[in-house]
């Protein structure tokens, strides 16, 4: 289906021949986007470089703890920090996955801005060679991709935020004494903690996985837009070539 188009005027042809002018500029969305990719970056592999580094010492801490025979790591409460241990393990992966996530996200920055640039450059080529600067109306996937983009991040988000509160809940339950743990009487605060732990991990990984799915669904729309606008750019380049030999 061929996209609708809106005309460009042309003020300054000499300027925009000579590189001075371009004949049209990108959207607020692409100027924002061209400015923030590099910061989502930049941030979201540092936030999985410091996960990792948090992994290794969190490592270290659990071979400790296994490191003692079973009797030893049961009977004593907060045995080597277990309870700490286990608040880090509940909300590591999701603070990783949020970095993933802004890494995701600077890519589909990326990309709208090379559909800035394909505008402008698009614009210009039309515009030195004399003819009418056409440009197609985004269509309705390059209007969904960001908003993809930012429900996967804000899903990831709200991942990393419960697994903080679910650390809570762990270094509560950990901080006992193993054995105490496994003996948890019916109808005990401590066994809700227990059932509400493992209830909520059940299905935070599944939303881990929505997240990413967001993510990369608004990468797919938004090389699907690209491809649609170069397949535009071509046939009106073939159109302007018709016009000059007719």
């Amino acid at each position: 289906m061929a996209l609708q188009t809106v005309t460009v005027p042309v003020r300054n042809l000499d300027a925009i021949r000579s590189g001075k002018e371009n004949a049209t500029s990108m959207t607020a969305m692409q100027t924002m986007a061209s400015k923030m990719w590099k910061v989502l970056l930049v941030m979201g592999f540092m936030i999985v470089a410091v996960s990792f580094i948090i992994g290794i010492f969190n490592g270290i801490a659990i071979g400790e703890f296994f490191g003692e025979t079973k009797a030893v790591r049961e009977a004593s409460p907060n045995y080597e920090n277990f309870g700490t241990v286990q608040a880090v393990v509940a909300w590591l992966p999701g603070f990783k996955l949020f970095g993933v996530g802004l890494m995701l996200g600077g890519i589909t920055m990326t990309l709208a801005t090379i559909l800035g640039n394909l505008r402008v450059a698009g614009a210009n080529v039309q515009a030195a060679l004399g003819a009418e600067v056409k440009l197609p109306i985004p269509p309705t996937i390059a209007k969904v991709f960001p908003l993809m983009m930012m429900m996967g991040v804000m899903t990831l988000l709200a991942v990393f935020g419960i697994g903080v509160w679910l650390s809570g809940l762990a270094g509560d339950v950990y901080g006992n004494a193993i054995s105490d743990v496994s003996a948890a009487p019916a109808g005990s605060a401590l066994l809700a903690d227990i059932g509400t732990i493992n209830a909520v991990k059940a299905w935070l990984t599944p939303m881990e996985f929505l997240g990413m799915a967001f993510l990369f669904t608004g990468i797919t729309l938004a090389l699907a837009t690209i491809v649609t606008v170069l397949r535009f750019q071509a046939s009106r380049l073939v159109e302007i070539a018709a016009e000059k030999t007719a």
